[in-house]
């Protein structure tokens, strides 16, 4: 891998001052610390977070196309209801992670998480109070399943 470059005029990193020819072993590879940070910020991408609100209807989730790990906390108010919350398959990968944190500010609405569209299949479904809950994905290459053992969290 390069060298980080920031600034041919004025550079923000340099190797010689902290060290980042250095080798340092990861499994059984050698990197230096260049090449671990330049591919830490190539993949910041991988990680994303979107916030919504839901006071009626239905809400799909805005997950990047190049995210891995996305994290959705979505506000729930309005009256007693049922609500789809639909995780799109589109664009994700074997093994892609996704965290749901319903934050409940009224009783009485039925959550459904849902798999692909409204009507997908229901992977978690509950019924919220005046508190919060977590939810936690993964897909499997062709539909989202429940992570294994993993409980909604209050």
């Amino acid at each position: 891998m390069a060298n980080l470059n920031f600034s041919s005029a004025t550079p923000l990193l340099t190797t010689k001052l902290v060290g980042f020819d250095s080798p340092v072993a990861y499994g059984e590879r050698t990197y230096t610390v260049g090449d671990l940070l330049e591919l830490l910020i190539a993949n910041l991408d991988a990680f994303s977070r979107n916030a919504q609100a839901n006071s009626s209807g239905n809400s799909t989730l805005t997950i990047p196309a190049a995210s891995r790990f996305h994290t959705e906390v979505i506000t729930v108010s309005g009256t007693g209801r049922t609500s789809e919350i639909v995780i799109p398959v589109a664009n994700r990968v074997d093994g892609d992670v996704v965290t749901i944190r319903l934050a409940n500010t009224v009783n009485g609405v039925t959550l459904n998480i849902r798999n692909a569209t409204s009507g997908g299949t229901v992977i978690y479904s509950c019924v919220s109070t005046d508190g919060n809950a977590t939810f936690q994905v993964y897909f499997d290459g062709s539909a989202f399943q429940p992570l294994s053992n993993a409980q909604p969290v209050a």
